[in-house]
């Protein structure tokens, strides 16, 4: 392996999905006229309400660090990995997709991610609108395009 290519990676926790859905799904939801159309005239369901608020306790909740190494969550274990591989990385982000906005909220709030991403080799790129599967040409296209630019580069 000369390299790693990835594509909205996975960092996934309780909290970083908390964290993720409050900043990139309910703040915007609280914008819009329908939302509180809905909390006024009462539609709005107890489910989702009560979705909300535990979103918001997760999102805030304190983790204690853990100083046991074989008990670290894979997200740390990602971290210390991504750290020692001495190879080109090129992350590939899609801009509408919420397991890309977790992974970059994921690594600019966990300490053991604090400079991973601006390590020499690394390169980063959004592709503009796509969701998570890249799923209409143009999107398929750009990651394409960008991924073969990246080969190029790490293979001169």
């Amino acid at each position: 392996v000369s390299g790693l290519c990835l594509l909205n990676p996975w960092a996934r926790s309780e909290a970083s999905l908390a964290k993720t859905h409050v900043k990139h799904y309910y703040l915007q939801r609280v914008l819009q006229r329908e939302f509180w159309v809905k909390v006024i005239s009462g539609k709005a369901g107890w489910e989702a309400i009560h979705g909300f608020v535990r979103n918001i306790r997760i999102a805030l909740r304190r983790q204690p660090p853990s100083t046991d190494t074989s008990s670290l969550p894979f997200q740390v274990k990602m971290a210390n990995a991504w750290k020692q591989y001495n190879r080109p990385i090129q992350l590939l982000l899609s801009e509408n997709d919420l397991t890309a906005k977790e992974f970059i909220e994921h690594t600019n709030s966990n300490a053991a991610w604090t400079g991973a991403l601006n390590l020499p080799g690394v390169s980063q790129s959004t592709i503009s609108g796509a969701d998570h599967t890249f799923s209409n040409n143009a999107w398929q296209t750009a990651a394409e395009a960008r991924t073969l630019e990246w080969l190029k580069r790490t293979q001169a």
